[in-house]
């Protein structure tokens, strides 16, 4: 096989290859890593979202002595996504990263557009705020649109996670996965918001084994 033969057969492995990868993208099997919805620090070439650690720069959850009730849902509402592109994305899902065991989540809710954004319970009893009507006019269940908001944030829609588990003791996760199309093309983003609670009721003399979570960023300013 003589040079221009070989590089012929090169450039149709390389656009077949680009061909698979596009297809299995659209498919949401080969997610791109990043986009406009990623983390603000995720600012990778062409917005890549390749950080090789958890940060661990938000977390929440309850403060010493206490713990919410089993099986009863709660609403972690810390996160906000930014769409700084000029197209609507559309988010698919919402996973928790490290989970633990038994904790599932009961629906996400994503703030409708040109919604003004109110203080949200940042770790809490589901329905305590915003009140149920509240969340029916003002959010919207996944699927759910983020139209472009600028640079500013100042309308980036916040989310609610809604949660439970069966199980008494800690629960929590290291992360968040936003899982989001624009177009025909699929993403995921990592949002390093982390989750650290207790559930009771605790059997006699048990606990959780948690330090108080305060919610605060590296530089120890609120998010």
């Amino acid at each position: 096989m003589n040079r221009a033969r070989r590089r012929q057969a090169v450039l149709a492995g390389l656009i077949v290859a680009i061909a698979i990868a596009i297809g299995l993208n659209v498919l949401g099997i080969l997610r791109y890593p990043g986009g406009p919805l990623r983390e603000s620090s995720a600012d990778g070439f062409l917005w890549l979202d390749v950080r090789p650690a958890d940060q661990g720069s938000n977390a929440v959850g309850d403060v010493a002595g206490s713990w919410h009730a089993v099986d009863v849902p709660l609403q972690f509402g810390i996160l906000t996504v930014s769409n700084p592109s000029s197209f609507s994305a559309t988010i698919d899902a919402i996973t928790p990263i490290d989970a633990t065991p038994g904790l599932v989540i009961d629906a996400v809710y994503v703030m409708r557009p040109d919604m003004p954004r109110g203080e949200v319970l940042a770790w809490g009893p589901s329905g305590v705020y915003p009140p149920a009507s509240i969340l029916t006019s003002d959010y919207t269940a996944l699927p759910a649109t983020v139209v472009p908001t600028g640079a500013t944030h100042e309308h980036d829609p916040a989310v609610l996670v809604i949660v439970r588990s069966a199980e008494a003791g800690p629960i929590g996760w290291s992360a968040l996965e936003v899982a989001y199309r624009i177009g025909p093309f699929a993403f995921r983003a990592i949002h390093h918001l982390e989750l650290r609670g207790c559930l009771g009721p605790l059997p006699s003399g048990a606990e959780c084994g948690d330090e108080p979570v305060d919610h605060e960023d590296e530089d120890g300013e609120g998010s």
